[in-house]
């Protein structure tokens, strides 16, 4: 099974951050070799992040650092908005050569992202934004593995970011086994789909998280990486090693 590595655009800092410097981080991440960088959720159309101008830029600067390296790191920015917004943004992805999208099935309507990604033929990452009241209760509502797991990938989903036992958030080892499995056990024709912990990971946690998750997974990180180095290109390098010595048997790099 093919190891993803996936990371987010700085995190909450990429709000912060011109177009212009995420495209530079993003030309990093790739010449070190990841093989998906996505937007932050938070980035969508903001005047201040136009859509089209950093979805250009990005994958402009990812496509000339493939160009360098021989690789195919992929991008897959965050789409949202009003359904001619999406429309809109879904193909302006794919004439711009990117290979995917980021959504929030539970913001734009569940069936919205995915009927779109088909038809414009994109992979389709899922963020759980605005789904945490259906689970944060064991008394109330749906399992994480029903919502997150089995229902987004009967819906379309490639890949299912959630958020990681011993993250910042609550879900237990065994919500996200379930999950995992969820993602990966036979649905009748469905394809299996990639499992994605995340919130709150760092390249320390690469071991636990192969350990877990096997090496059939996404593994996501955000902030955690841009602590590591200010150079890009050396933590992306230091977050694919930490990989391959975790499924190697080895001890993720320091």
């Amino acid at each position: 099974s093919a190891i993803v590595e996936a990371i987010r655009t700085k995190g909450r800092e990429s709000l912060q951050l011109s177009v212009q410097e995420l495209a530079r981080l993003a030309g990093g991440y790739a010449l070190g070799g990841l093989d998906v960088i996505k937007d932050d959720h938070g980035l969508m159309d903001q005047h201040f992040h136009p859509f089209q101008e950093r979805v250009a830029r990005v994958q402009e600067a990812i496509r000339n650092a493939n160009a360098k390296t021989g690789r195919k790191t992929l991008y897959f920015p965050m789409i949202a908005g009003r359904f001619d917004q999406i429309e809109a943004q879904m193909a302006f992805a794919k004439a711009q050569g990117c290979a995917g999208a980021l959504i929030a099935p539970m913001l734009i309507g569940p069936d919205t992202g995915f009927h779109l990604a088909r038809k414009y033929g994109l992979a389709v990452m899922t963020h759980p934004s605005f789904t945490g009241t259906h689970f944060h209760d064991p008394e109330h509502g749906i399992t994480p593995a029903m919502l997150l797991g089995r229902l987004f990938r009967v819906f379309g989903a490639d890949i299912s970011v959630f958020p990681n036992a011993g993250g910042r958030f609550t879900f237990t080892p065994d919500e996200c086994q379930d999950l995992a499995r969820a993602m990966r056990e036979p649905l009748g024709d469905v394809k299996p789909g990639f499992p994605s912990p995340a919130g709150g990971m760092t390249i320390e946690k690469i071991d636990s998280l192969v350990a877990a998750f096997g090496d059939d997974a996404v593994f996501l990180i955000g902030g955690a990486l841009m602590r590591h180095s200010p150079d890009p290109e050396i933590g992306a390098r230091a977050f694919i090693t930490a990989i391959e010595q975790a499924v190697s048997g080895g001890k993720a790099a320091e």
